[in-house]
């Protein structure tokens, strides 16, 4: 195994971009992966409320930050994470983003407060729905199911179900798509009007031109990978309210993973995430010292 990073840092905006500056500058081996114009800070017309910062936007906040971390040395991905894992046996963080797998010997999640799904269509289901592969797959070996999305981590949810089952179908939602790898069956790219219970408590999923499709689960991977997921995937202790939990340092439940910003609750300001960033980077340079 080769190129493995000091620390892997998801998400560039305050928080991310912050821990990244106090780690490169202790000669730490950063990579830091986040997609651009994703997050609340990228869509602010002005940031006012910020010391040093008066009348700029959002988006000019959010470039000027990312060219200062790559600048000092980071390595800086703009590609969408589709998974998340912990190689327990060699200690090491594997990341995957833009068909690539990336390993690190700490981790840390700025990505942000959760973000809703872009989805226009209803959700009316009792049970059957999952966001995450990973987590739940588990629960559908050898049965029918569908991956909703178009990006990089829904066709990695997509490999990921082939692990339990053969009969996995890629609904698009009408959107448009890069051409698809070969492995990947889709169906036609008709529009999804609603998710709603089935028969024999299958759920089926109908398409605006009155087609129906039953399922026993569908997994929905609009965009790219989110917190809850990623929180499951590495066994993270979150909040009632979906926050990931920390202590002082920004260290979570899991050792080597570090999370920072919004992604730990309110309040949902540059100023906290600064500051938490701040932290999260010291306490990894600490970490990594040790």
């Amino acid at each position: 195994m080769t190129n493995i990073f000091d620390t892997i840092i998801i998400g560039g905006g305050p928080a991310g971009v912050q821990a990244g500056i106090y780690l490169v500058r202790a000669n730490k081996k950063v990579l830091l992966i986040h997609k651009s114009g994703i997050g609340s800070l990228a869509k602010a017309n002005q940031i006012e409320n910020f010391y040093g910062i008066f009348g700029a936007s959002g988006k000019d906040v959010y470039l000027t930050g990312i060219n200062q971390v790559k600048s000092l040395g980071a390595s800086v991905f703009d590609e969408e994470v589709s998974s998340v894992s912990h190689d327990y046996e060699n200690n090491l963080f594997e990341v995957s983003a833009g068909g690539k797998e990336f390993h690190s010997k700490s981790l840390i999640l700025a990505m942000g407060k959760e973000q809703k799904t872009n989805s226009d269509f209803m959700i009316n289901v009792n049970q059957g729905v999952s966001y995450c592969a990973l987590c739940d797959g588990f629960f559908y070996k050898n049965k029918k199911v569908a991956v909703i999305g178009e990006s990089e981590f829904a066709f990695a949810e997509f490999k990921h179900l082939l692990d339990v089952t053969d009969d996995v179908t890629l609904l698009l939602n009408a959107k448009a798509h890069n051409i698809l790898p070969k492995y990947i069956r889709n169906n036609e790219e008709s529009k999804i009007v609603e998710i709603k219970n089935g028969e024999n408590r299958n759920v089926k999923v109908v398409f605006d031109d009155a087609r129906s499709q039953e399922f026993d689960g569908v997994f929905i991977a609009e965009g790219s990978i989110g917190a809850s997921a990623i929180t499951k995937l590495l066994g993270l202790t979150k909040t009632n309210d979906g926050h990931i939990v920390v202590d002082e340092k920004m260290q979570t439940n899991i050792n080597g993973v570090f999370a920072c910003g919004d992604i730990n609750g309110t309040p949902y300001q540059i100023a906290k995430a600064v500051s938490d960033g701040m932290k999260a980077g010291l306490s990894v340079i600490n970490y990594l010292n040790k």
